[in-house]
């Protein structure tokens, strides 16, 4: 397990994201925020349940959002929260049925952005995952997968 003191000089920047202000994670918030780099935050509550790096935020986070889209951030609420099978997943989000529970259950998220150079987002981001072991991409969801998938 790692602790945001790994991070050294990037902790100031992990905990402005995971204990800064949060946005309701809806498409009329994205607005405001440009094409910029940056790290991408999703909570639920107080947990983190995603993050992830892009070089174009508002469109990432329209993604994230957008139903009828195969979207790694969709896919895992189908297989974590709504129980939905690996191997049926991606014929499942062409389900307008499925795509609703989805939107449902990503009503009430939040998130939080932190800028961040291009050339460094994708290696910051993996290490704030390292760090916050989100629930739909962290190493723990990815580990139990893993074993989830193993051949019957």
């Amino acid at each position: 397990m790692f602790s945001s003191s790994h991070l050294g000089k990037w902790e100031k920047l992990y905990i402005n994201l995971t204990e800064g202000e949060r946005t309701p994670f809806k498409e009329s918030e994205t607005w405001l925020l440009g094409k910029k780099p940056g790290i991408i935050s999703i909570f639920e509550s107080d947990e983190i349940v995603y993050i992830t790096s892009t070089s174009d935020i508002v469109k990432e986070i329209q993604q994230l959002l957008k139903s009828n889209n195969s979207h790694e951030f969709r896919k895992m609420v189908a297989i974590v929260d709504l129980a939905i099978s690996t191997t049926y997943v991606s014929k499942g989000l062409k389900n307008k049925k499925m795509n609703q529970r989805i939107d449902k259950k990503i009503q009430g998220f939040k998130f939080r952005i932190v800028p961040i150079r291009e050339n460094l987002r994708v290696r910051i981001s993996d290490a704030f995952i390292a760090v916050a072991d989100p629930r739909y991409n962290g190493p723990t969801t990815m580990s139990n997968l893993a074993i989830d998938n193993l051949p019957k």
